[in-house]
């Protein structure tokens, strides 16, 4: 008696490049160090620089970012797909 299984398949990892200025310009607004947005958004101090010198980070991470700065989740429209 044999089972003939499909192959795992691989799950894609989505990435976001998020705006530079507008990150910067929303996380001065609401008065945020680059170590305060990090702790905000739960990522490390490293991963928040990523953001502002626009380096794609993954979707989970631009996620956490976009809450941190209270924009919800208006970039999702915007996300690539490597």
């Amino acid at each position: 008696n044999w089972t003939i299984n499909e192959p795992l398949r691989r799950k894609r990892t989505v990435y976001v490049v998020m705006s530079s200025g507008r990150v910067r310009s929303l996380r001065e607004e609401k008065g945020l160090s680059k170590r305060g947005l990090a702790a905000a958004a739960s990522v490390s101090e490293t991963t928040a620089r990523r953001v502002e010198r626009e380096v794609p980070v993954t979707f989970r991470t631009g996620r956490a970012v976009a809450k941190a700065l209270a924009q919800g989740l208006a970039f999702e429209e915007r996300v690539a797909v490597d």
